[in-house]
């Protein structure tokens, strides 16, 4: 049924009671349906007309195509926007990506950074700790080996002087059977060799040492009276005498020889001119200083052992 077919039917008609001196409310009802009619009937017309405009072109099919393809391009221009947030989101998270992918590579460096600096510490403690260990090793090494050393040297000391007191006692019990070589008197514990030839101070000295000896030391009176008796009537060298400081006489050893007056000849020694001693035949045999360059006999003398005790 239309709207109008509808309206015609009295559908719209009202069963309320007429009110005296007003228009009767069937009057009221046919006005209002008329007026309903005729809406309803340029309503239906408008829609006539507009089915009538488009039902050409809906049976053109070129039109019919350039709708549709208005319409694709419509709906592709909607679809845009999607497609730019879609490669904005795409962008983005690449973007993110790379950023974790730099701040991991960072961070890598980082830890790597750490890593190397806490090795680089460890080794750098290691290294202290094996300077002071070794530091101390060293040390304690040195003081063994001094400690060492002093020992083996107190030891030595020890065989020397039990060497040298052995030897001594080995003296004293058998120097009166050990005989001197041919030419040489023994006293006691020495050999001595008178020699015949004269020479100066000095090459008399040089024969002696050829002859593994030298000038003769005087020590003892026992010794001194010896030579007197040897060198009786001849001038003879012996090892003293005062070259390095006048009025100290040295002799050969180095030893410094105290002044027995009893030995020297009367005023002697008396000149600076003259440095080395002799035994002088012409004031009983005593001591006198002589210029060293002249030419006497000699008296040479060395230990009865074969070596010096």
């Amino acid at each position: 049924m239309s709207v109008t077919q509808w309206l015609k039917t009295g559908a719209l008609k009202t069963k309320e009671p007429a009110t005296p001196g007003l228009p009767s409310p069937a009057d009221c009802t046919s006005n209002q349906n008329a007026l309903l009619v005729q809406v309803a009937n340029d309503a239906v017309d408008n829609i006539n007309k507009q089915t009538q405009n488009s039902a050409p072109t809906d049976r053109n099919p070129t039109q019919l195509r350039r709708k549709e393809t208005r319409s694709r391009w419509c709906n592709q221009i909607v679809s845009f926007p999607k497609l730019w947030l879609l490669v904005a989101e795409l962008v983005c998270c690449w973007y993110l990506l790379l950023l974790l992918a730099s701040s991991s590579c960072c961070s890598s460096q980082q830890y790597d950074h750490i890593q190397l600096s806490r090795i680089a510490d460890s080794i750098e403690a290691l290294t202290d700790s094996a300077r002071g260990t070794i530091q101390n090793l060293t040390d304690s090494v040195r003081g063994t080996i001094n400690a060492l050393t002093d020992s083996v040297r107190a030891q030595e000391q020890t065989s020397e002087k039990l060497a040298s007191a052995l030897l001594k006692m080995f003296s004293f019990t058998t120097s009166e059977y050990l005989p001197c070589n041919e030419g040489w008197l023994k006293l006691g514990t020495s050999c001595y060799f008178l020699s015949v030839d004269t020479s100066t101070w000095h090459e008399s000295r040089r024969k002696c040492i050829g002859l593994d000896s030298d000038l003769v030391k005087v020590t003892t009176d026992e010794e001194y009276n010896f030579l007197r008796d040897l060198v009786k009537g001849h001038d003879t060298w012996v090892g003293l005498t005062d070259l390095h400081e006048e009025g100290v006489h040295v002799w050969t050893d180095g030893t410094v020889h105290p002044m027995i007056r009893s030995w020297w000849s009367n005023g002697e020694p008396n000149s600076s001119e003259e440095r080395c001693i002799h035994f002088f035949p012409l004031q009983d045999d005593r001591w006198n200083d002589k210029r060293c360059i002249r030419e006497l006999r000699y008296i040479c003398e060395k230990s009865v052992y074969p070596i010096d005790g």
